[in-house]
């Protein structure tokens, strides 16, 4: 089953909301890093010339080109992205992960070619390496392929694939999720419906590349607007030298935006250019919230998705199709109204499958082709979603079904917490017992025993984790997600006392 989102005749791929863009609006910017702006023009003609190598090079449909870019992508590295999904698929994978697992990504891909933006000194990678500049590619010794005629070579089709991202493996080790031009098409135009977004927007994209969050940074290709890349690792934004073009609003998982925000430099004039936050990937605590909220100047707004499904809730509000499923069977029976079951959805924000991996792929999908998000959820009175955690991370003591959700909202409100995480630890008698990891706000003085008291009036007592951990920052994966896999494999063996009452 389908639902399809975008009407017929809009465009639906990258390059066809390039060239609109281009026709439409070609001396308006697309791309801004500090003083530095492209235009929808100059990005048609930079994209176009990459594409032309690619196809020179017997690069076509079909094949995929793994990008070495940083944690945050420099404006040369997106100009790069747009030129190889305009003939192929593009694979983003950051340096910061050991390079032992870069080749593993990059075997499992099967590239044919690398870029990287700098000298590769004995990578050892399976594809040849080519370095790119200005969003173009060096010719580095590779030979032209031979009887390739560029124009011979159709462009991308919407079912297409155009980016290769991971899972957040906050559970597992990531799996590769196939992201198609429809699917990035179709993310832009129910993000911008959403949020009443238009051509005078721009977004501050605070997204790591090579996860599933990174499709917000397309965005502003539907409706013609701009994508501001920060100019430092901080994330702010600098003087682009140019008025009127101050990013209007921003994405990115809840840790990173509450980072850029807490060091946000104060407007002079006291007002604010962005008109909301778009928080996705995980959780966001209240003190975070109010961090994100003051530090912008906006209200922060919760976006609900997954590599495999983007878009599927704004606040609550669906943006894909959604059903409950019964947690029974196949997970066909819809759930009854209000009552909790697995998250499904179905539409053109769902993925195709994993990467070359049939078994894993049917796994995921429901004998009438709904995607199993893993999510337990269910729908108000008011028609939004609420989450209440991974099936996959329910904790079960002894029979008694824990969400990590459910503890981590009762600690909404205790003085002194900056983030916390409810996980599971095996007990030799229950099977499992909750535990929780605590970050406290710099000098609050914040005890184990204050967590614990906090929570035993809002829980009832064989839910209340006994082992409260406080940490001064938790393991994050590459998505910006805490670790539960990570808390519980550092801490699990070896609890530490929790001083508890």
């Amino acid at each position: 089953m389908h639902h399809s989102y975008m009407p017929p005749g809009e465009p639906d791929t990258i390059p066809a909301l390039v060239a609109r863009n281009a026709g439409d609006r070609p001396d308006s910017p697309a791309l801004i890093q500090g003083t530095r702006v492209v235009t929808w023009g100059d990005l048609a003609a930079r994209a176009a010339a990459t594409a032309r190598w690619l196809r020179q090079h017997g690069v076509s449909p079909g094949d995929r080109v793994t990008l070495q870019c940083g944690e945050s992508l420099t404006l040369d590295e997106m100009v790069a992205v747009v030129g190889i999904v305009s003939v192929c698929s593009c694979h983003p994978i950051m340096t910061n992960q050991p390079l032992a697992s870069r080749r593993r990504l990059i075997e499992r891909v099967a590239p044919v070619f690398v870029f990287a933006s700098t000298e590769i000194d004995d990578a050892g990678y399976s594809a040849p390496v080519v370095r790119h500049l200005g969003g173009l590619p060096l010719d580095t010794g590779t030979e032209p392929g031979s009887g390739t005629d560029p124009a011979t070579v159709r462009p991308p089709a919407a079912s297409d694939v155009a980016l290769i991202v991971g899972t957040s493996g906050t559970t597992a080790e990531p799996k590769l999720v196939p992201v198609t031009h429809r699917t990035l098409a179709a993310t832009g135009r129910v993000c911008s419906l959403t949020n009443g977004l238009n051509a005078g927007d721009r977004l501050l994209m605070l997204a790591t590349p090579g996860v599933g969050l990174f499709c917000v940074s397309f965005v502003p290709f539907w409706t013609g607007g701009a994508v501001v890349i920060p100019e430092d690792q901080a994330g702010h934004p600098q003087a682009a030298g140019q008025a009127g073009i101050e990013p209007t609003w921003a994405a990115g998982a809840p840790g990173r935006l509450a980072q850029v925000a807490r060091t946000m430099p104060p407007s002079a004039s006291g007002e604010t250019s962005f008109r909301f936050v778009l928080s996705a990937g995980a959780p966001a605590t209240e003190a975070t919230t109010e961090a994100i909220s003051q530090g912008f100047g906006a209200p922060r707004l919760n976006l609900y998705g997954a590599s495999e499904s983007f878009s599927m809730a704004y606040d609550g509000r669906p943006g894909a199709p959604l059903r409950i499923a019964a947690l029974a069977g196949d997970g066909v029976v819809e759930a009854s109204a209000g009552e909790p079951g697995e998250v499904q959805a179905s539409g053109d924000m769902v993925f195709p499958g994993y990467l070359d991996d049939p078994a894993l792929t049917a796994a995921a999908f429901t004998s009438d082709g709904w995607y199993r998000t893993g999510d337990l959820g269910r729908i108000n009175p008011e028609g939004r979603l609420e989450l209440l955690g991974r099936l996959s991370e329910i904790i079960n003591r002894g029979g008694l079904k824990i969400a990590p959700s459910e503890i981590e909202a009762a600690l909404l409100g205790c003085p002194g917490v900056a983030e916390a995480i409810a996980f599971a630890v095996p007990d030799p008698t229950l099977g499992e017992l909750p535990a929780l990891a605590v970050t406290p706000i710099e000098g609050s003085g914040l005890t184990a025993r204050q967590v614990r008291r906090h929570l035993l009036g809002r829980l009832q007592a064989d839910k209340t984790p006994t082992l409260v951990f406080l940490l001064d920052r938790m393991p994050v994966t590459d998505a910006g997600k805490i670790s539960r896999r990570e808390l519980a494999a550092i801490l699990a063996p070896s609890p530490l006392p929790s001083d508890s009452p």
